[in-house]
């Protein structure tokens, strides 16, 4: 947590909570046993901290401004936006006893997102895919990938969650591309993604699921109805 939060009860949004060097000494523990650090970061002052420091992905990164967008390509830094979840506990979070305090801060990270994200698609930041939905509202987390497209396109939003959280991951040699060699691991949605890409958040949708080779679900869609 190398800022403030949002459904934080005590902190701002603009906090910065760690020192450079404490940060430092996360990532160095970190890669002595062969891993890495992601941190939760809106601001560019926290993430900038972030990224000399060597953490190697941003999540959310609402607040992010052109140079330091250009500070995380230059590092190779990914950045992971959560942007359904603000839309969800906008359209819900009374309902789901989402404090009005809270309500206040999502309201200055809400439309800020998808600019941070367009931002850093111009500045060559590589874009993965998170959520970070709260309990329930967990359903939703195919809509991340619509709501992506509006600024990488349906293409890229679907690379974000496939392909690039495959590199984050450091998984790539194993998923995140249809590939021989690669685990089976598959999503047959009925319609055209491309097309619409909202159809990926939506089970009804979903006609068939393999995993690791192994068939999972099927659904028999009625084309008539």
């Amino acid at each position: 947590m190398a800022g403030g939060g949002v459904m934080s009860p005590t902190d701002r949004l603009d906090s910065v909570q760690y020192s450079h060097e404490e940060l430092r000494a996360a990532v160095q523990v970190a890669q002595s046993v062969g891993t890495y650090v992601m941190a939760h970061a809106y601001t560019p002052a926290a993430i900038s901290q972030c990224v000399v420091a060597g953490v190697r992905s941003i999540e959310h990164g609402n607040l992010l401004d052109w140079p330091t967008a250009k500070l995380m390509a230059s590092h190779g830094t990914f950045l992971v936006p959560t942007l359904v979840t603000y839309e969800k506990l906008h359209d819900d979070g009374l309902r789901h006893g989402i404090g009005r305090e809270h309500l206040e801060k999502l309201a200055k990270v809400i439309d800020a997102g998808v600019e941070s994200l367009r931002m850093a698609r111009d500045a060559g930041v590589p874009i993965a895919s998170g959520s970070d939905l709260l309990g329930p509202m967990r359903r939703f987390q195919g809509e991340e990938i619509a709501i992506k497209s509006r600024v990488l396109g349906s293409l890229g939003a679907i690379v974000a969650a496939t392909r690039t959280n495959a590199e984050l991951l450091r998984l790539d040699a194993e998923i995140g591309t249809v590939e021989a060699g690669k685990r089976a691991d598959l999503v047959v949605i009925d319609g055209d993604v491309l097309d619409s890409p909202s159809l990926i958040g939506k089970a009804e949708h979903v006609s068939l699921v393999i995993k690791r080779d192994r068939l999972w679900a099927i659904a028999l869609v009625d084309k008539a109805s």
